[in-house]
């Protein structure tokens, strides 16, 4: 089912459980049914996500909890150690959003972030950066790319027909990714 699951959003699941270490929940505990989205920085597991793929369950997302994790996810870029330094960043909500954006794309799990998130960021060193939030999040789009303003070149808002950036097409994905030189 979790193979289905990502295929429905169209996402090929052996490309993303190689790149991402992503692994399949089942009948038993607690994150019973759901996609562990491990969120990796320099080469450790410092925390993690669970999906619920049925849509189903009364909370989409479940993270562990701060005290079981290295690092609470709000100090976490997750994709982080994808990125290039001196390199094109685009900063999403959310872990489907990178996954569609694919190389060059990290996310703040969620619209609100921390001075950690921009600091872990900001080693990167990121040339370019572009904010790529859902329709619905056009404040907190802006009040990042304000922080982000402070330590790239060119930061950029970019803005989708789409209500969410996984909901891109691929070729919508590739014909962002041309334009801002990804």
């Amino acid at each position: 089912p979790h193979r289905d699951y990502l295929i429905k959003r169209r996402f090929d699941p052996d490309l993303i459980q190689k790149k991402y270490k992503i692994l399949a929940s089942y009948t038993l505990g607690r994150y019973a049914y759901r996609i562990i989205i491990p969120v990796i920085e320099s080469g450790i597991i410092v925390n993690f996500t669970a999906r619920d793929i049925t849509n189903k369950q009364e909370m989409r997302y479940m993270t562990c909890p701060n005290d079981q994790a290295v690092s609470p996810m709000k100090e976490c870029v997750y994709n982080l150690d994808n990125l290039r330094k001196n390199a094109t960043v685009v900063i999403c909500e959310g872990i489907f959003d990178v996954w569609r954006m694919g190389n060059g794309a990290v996310a703040t799990m969620g619209t609100e972030f921390t001075p950690a998130q921009i600091a872990l960021i900001s080693r990167k060193q990121p040339k370019n950066a572009f904010v790529l939030f859902d329709q619905n999040a056009i404040l907190p789009a802006q009040k990042l790319a304000n922080n982000l303003s402070l330590i790239c070149s060119h930061v950029e808002i970019l803005s989708i027909d789409k209500k969410d950036p996984a909901e891109l097409t691929d070729n919508e994905t590739q014909l962002i990714r041309d334009e801002i030189g990804l």
